[in-house]
């Protein structure tokens, strides 16, 4: 599964942290939110990674997985967009490696971005997700970190 992103999509306003507050929203959000974490979960499982996950921030409905692989820290952000379904997805992703030459921190990071196709339901977006997981997880793998952050 291919994911785009128009540039209309690309700022999606995540100013709704008060969502959290209104039980409809929370609701929502709570729903999407295990099942991605879920899905991201059974993908890494499988795939023999070993991910890391965290997430309900007080400021954002987000899922973050972050795990080590080829010398580098990645991790894969899902971030909702929306209060009740539909929902939006956003996905992004990035791959750094941190050093410390004389005690200072030296960080090379770079990142990708992804827009999530809109779920109706918590069913079609574990489909959605699911299909999408391999190519995510292949360019998110395939990332080098090459720019001083």
């Amino acid at each position: 599964m291919v994911l785009a992103m128009t540039k209309a999509e690309r700022a999606p306003d995540f100013s709704h942290w008060e969502g959290w507050n209104d039980q409809q929203t929370a609701s929502a959000w709570r729903e999407a939110l295990a099942t991605v974490k879920l899905s991201l979960q059974s993908y890494a499982a499988d795939a023999g990674i070993g991910i890391e996950i965290s997430g309900l921030r007080w400021d954002a409905p987000d899922i973050t997985g972050t795990w080590e692989s080829g010398g580098c820290s990645r991790n894969v952000q899902v971030t909702l967009a929306g209060r009740a379904w539909p929902l939006g997805f956003i996905v992004r992703g990035a791959a750094w490696q941190d050093s410390y030459p004389n005690g200072k921190l030296h960080r090379l990071w770079t990142h990708t971005e992804w827009q999530s196709v809109t779920a109706p339901s918590p069913e079609a977006l574990r489909t959605k997700l699911e299909g999408a997981w391999p190519e995510i997880f292949a360019k998110l793998q395939a990332l080098r970190p090459t720019q001083p952050a």
